[in-house]
């Protein structure tokens, strides 16, 4: 046991964490997947335009040269299919390499299958980790991923992603957090969820996918990028587009402003109703009365986080060793 700025510091066993882990959440709980498997988020893939001489073999086959395909489905009459890559990057480069490729006199449109297995969540505590995320939501079926979202400095945001292996689970997840109140962790902060809305800022939309249908297209080409000139009445419609811009960024940091105050006086409440639980809970042997109960809650005399995991004759529990 080391001292670090005067506190004591606690190792606990893997195994044991993941016991107790299991135990919190009130089920088996869900292994960690270990750092060296590949996840298998984003590997599914839709294809269009497909010429109806295309079987499914023809499909595999013509997939598996960019990486291995683990599930294919092809609907021939409508000329469309799926294709389910082992990784991300097999995927990314089966799309960058077919996408608009001639297939049979046609060509095949490839791009990410919306993602109906992927859930947003919002409102993670700061104590919130990627394997309790994971061991959390893996009462409504098997995840293939579970992130927390972290800023620069590696701090928490708040908000994560989870992938589920198959739909139904993802369905039940987003359905239960709906309808109930689904806490991770001590705070009785509830999980926000919602379907992730999928963006690619990968690959974006090269010249060649843009749609030259229409009038539109030739319009907005006419003139290529350049400066407004000041005085014209371009330049003034522009200004237009800029100051409603700027009224948009400050109505957005006015609401932000609002939000952040509510939840502050959200946190102090629930932090009011917390103390008074903890200082309503009768006492421990260890613990002299109020004091050292909330002492005990917040970590501090003790040198604990909660109770100590022994206690008796001859431990001091306002040791510093």
């Amino acid at each position: 046991m080391n001292l670090r700025r005067g506190r004591r510091l606690r190792v606990t066993p893997a195994s044991n964490a993941k016991g107790k882990l299991a135990k919190a959440l009130g089920h088996g709980g869900a292994a960690v997947r270990p750092r060296d498997e590949k996840p298998g988020g984003r590997c599914r893939l839709f294809v269009g335009n497909l010429p109806a001489s295309t079987g499914e073999e023809e499909l595999r086959r013509l997939f598996s040269e960019h990486g291995e395909v683990q599930e294919t489905f092809l609907n021939a009459e409508k000329g469309f299919g799926f294709v389910k890559m082992a990784s991300y990057e097999a995927a990314e480069a089966a799309k960058a390499a077919l996408d608009d490729a001639p297939v049979d006199g046609r060509r095949i449109q490839v791009r990410f299958a919306t993602q109906g297995t992927c859930l947003s969540v919002r409102n993670l505590g700061p104590w919130v980790s990627n394997e309790l995320l994971e061991s959390a939501f893996s009462i409504f079926g098997e995840v293939e991923r579970a992130v927390v979202i972290v800023d620069d400095r590696g701090r928490s945001v708040g908000e994560g992603i989870v992938e589920f292996a198959r739909k139904p689970a993802a369905q039940a997840a987003l359905k239960r957090c709906l309808e109930g109140c689904f806490l991770l962790t001590s705070e009785p902060r509830p999980v926000w969820a919602e379907p992730l809305e999928y963006r690619d800022w990968v690959l974006g939309l090269p010249e060649r996918t843009v749609s030259r249908r229409g009038r539109g297209y030739a319009r907005e080409r006419e003139l290529g990028p350049r400066f407004a000139r000041p005085g014209t009445q371009e330049h003034r419609v522009a200004e237009r587009w800029k100051r409603f811009l700027d009224f948009e960024k400050d109505k957005r940091e006015e609401l932000e402003k609002v939000l952040n105050e509510e939840r502050r006086k959200l946190e102090e409440e629930v932090e009011r109703f917390r103390r008074e639980q903890v200082l309503e809970r009768p006492f421990p042997p260890w613990q002299d009365g109020p004091h050292d109960q909330y002492a005990s809650y917040l970590g501090y005399d003790t040198g604990y986080l909660g109770y100590p995991p022994q206690y008796g004759a001859g431990w001091n529990h306002r040791s510093p060793y």
